[in-house]
């Protein structure tokens, strides 16, 4: 999401909602990069994260450059989790 005017702090205040069917194999990405009105907008931070590792609560996950070195910049988050059952489409394989 692009937030106007607000390159120091930004703050995006939106929720991600998702079905993860596969926790162990699955990585959440925090991607940050400016907005430019012409040509390719410019990466500044990013930060892949197992779903393994996401726990409840509010988290700072700090930012790496692009060559993966660490840097002085945060995003602070909040993470959830609906302990409802996955739903299913077919049922499971009868070995």
């Amino acid at each position: 999401k692009h937030v106007s005017n607000n390159g120091f702090n930004p703050v995006w205040n939106e929720t991600f909602t998702f079905q993860v069917r596969e926790p162990e194999l699955a990585l959440v990405a925090f991607v940050v990069s400016d907005h430019d009105r012409v040509g390719k907008d410019d990466f500044i931070a990013q930060r892949v994260v197992p779903m393994t590792a996401m726990v409840p609560g509010y988290k700072m996950v700090p930012m790496l450059h692009e060559n993966s070195a660490p840097q002085d910049s945060y995003l602070f988050v909040h993470v959830d989790f609906d302990p409802s059952p996955p739903v299913s489409s077919c049922e499971p394989l009868q070995l």
